[in-house]
């Protein structure tokens, strides 16, 4: 048995490192759906917001689209059912993938996903990627978000504690493909907020100030101040002879 112990401890070590390994891939999730009939008469339980960390934003998308625009998702106005205002890509059974880069963001808490139709395209399935570099890399932070109801107001919150990202990735896979893997249709989207802390951009008085801090840092050397210490140039050595 004393011989069985250090094997039985690295083990459950390994088996432990294997569970939190898994933690970012298989992050838990909130799903919060309203299918209750008259379905155009109803709307998200949660205020799409108009100042997240994504407002204004566009994306880029692997898929031609089919209804709506890369501003589309970001507005701040997708709280309510207005026909046609959704967003989704091209019948395919390609996956549907949408980037938002060049974010601002300093600290990421939640991503908010809302969707919408009066069928499948209501459903969600989709994983969440982040990069810190500019897009030259990407991490997976959460796997397999589901939102299954039809027909439905489907809302799913994925908490994701990260800092500094730059960009976002969004990997929608087909609704209900993973019953039927010849679906070609994608989830209707009305919005994707993503909640946290951004990068506040320098005030003008703080720009001013750090000017004049490198401004003392340089006198002494090449400024002004110092213009009485510097040799005169030899110009007799230029001359011609």
């Amino acid at each position: 048995m004393n011989r069985l112990l250090p094997q039985l401890i690295l083990l459950a070590f390994l088996s432990l490192g294997h569970v939190f390994g898994q933690d970012a891939s298989t992050r838990r999730f909130t799903v919060e759906s309203d299918g209750v009939v008259p379905w155009n008469d109803r709307g998200f339980s949660v205020q799409v917001l108009a100042d997240d960390l994504l407002s204004g934003a566009s994306f880029t998308s692997s898929l031609p689209l089919s209804k709506g625009n890369p501003a589309k998702l970001t507005d701040g106005i997708g709280h309510e059912f207005i026909p046609g205002s959704c967003t989704f890509g091209r019948d395919s059974t390609e996956d549907w993938i949408v980037t938002f880069s060049n974010l601002r963001i300093a600290e990421l808490h939640e991503i908010r996903v809302f969707s919408s139709n009066r069928d499948g395209r209501a459903c969600q399935d989709y994983d969440v990627a982040i990069s810190t570099d500019q897009g030259q890399a990407f991490s997976l932070v959460a796997g397999g978000v589901i939102a299954d109801q039809r027909g439905a107001f489907n809302l799913t919150r994925v908490p994701v504690p990260a800092s500094g990202v730059t960009d976002l990735r969004f990997t929608f896979r087909n609704p209900g493909e993973r019953k039927r893997s010849t679906s070609r249709l994608h989830s209707a989207l009305y919005e994707i907020d993503a909640i946290g802390v951004p990068i506040v951009p320098p005030s003008l008085a703080e720009v001013r100030e750090t000017g004049r801090q490198r401004s003392r840092f340089l006198t002494g050397q090449f400024g002004v101040a110092d213009s009485a210490k510097v040799p005169a140039p030899d110009l007799a050595r230029f001359k011609q002879e």
